[in-house]
């Protein structure tokens, strides 16, 4: 009988502590629910701020934003969008400027975020704005006399070798349709540059 009931206590005083440790649990799980909230509120805000910012076209500002956004809460379910925000506002803030160096870099930074964002999330639904992008800054790029930005045109990425070699092929596709004497204007103007009359 005595066994019994000492049987009897030992379960009684498992199931006890088996009942606090499952509530400590439970309350322990309920606590990184709440800070999982709480972080993802707090991640959700500031790429809310740097949206608004973007759009109210303080660009300069909403671009500080995001790349402070990216430094900090990447990776998180708005990193993607963040890195085309980012490089869309430093273009944006490059049409302002009025240095067309300080444009080159700003439209250079802002491709490279494009990439980053193309390389870090290709299953993103936001690659194909990113290569969009991509090609209108390039564009905006060549003909500001960086041809090396070819490589971005059509979606492809030639190798820049490659783009060498066409400019030289279409080079000598335009040379050969000149006749000799033309070729012989061209060397002259390249040599001692425009012919003047033999009188002046």
């Amino acid at each position: 009988m005595k066994l019994t009931k000492i049987c009897a206590l030992f379960m009684i005083l498992v199931l006890i502590l088996g009942g606090f440790v499952l509530a400590q649990e439970t309350e322990r799980d309920k606590q990184k629910r709440e800070e999982h909230k709480q972080q993802y509120e707090k991640i959700k805000q500031a790429y809310e701020q740097a949206k608004q910012t973007l759009y109210q076209k303080k660009y300069e500002k909403a671009a500080l934003l995001f790349e402070q956004f990216i430094n900090q809460y990447e990776p998180s379910a708005y990193a993607a969008e963040s890195y085309y925000w980012l490089a869309y506002s430093m273009n944006k803030q490059s049409q302002e400027m009025d240095q067309y160096e300080d444009q080159k870099a700003y439209q250079k930074e802002a491709i490279r975020y494009l990439n980053s964002l193309i390389d870090r999330y290709a299953e993103s639904s936001w690659v194909d704005d990113a290569k969009t992008l991509r090609v209108k800054i390039a564009e905006d790029l060549i003909n500001k006399g960086l041809r090396g930005y070819r490589i971005y045109l059509n979606g492809s990425l030639k190798k820049l070798e490659d783009l060498e070699r066409e400019d030289i092929e279409e080079s000598l596709e335009e040379m050969e349709h000149l006749d000799l004497e033309e070729l012989e204007d061209l060397k002259f103007e390249e040599l001692e540059g425009p012919k003047m009359p033999w009188w002046g």
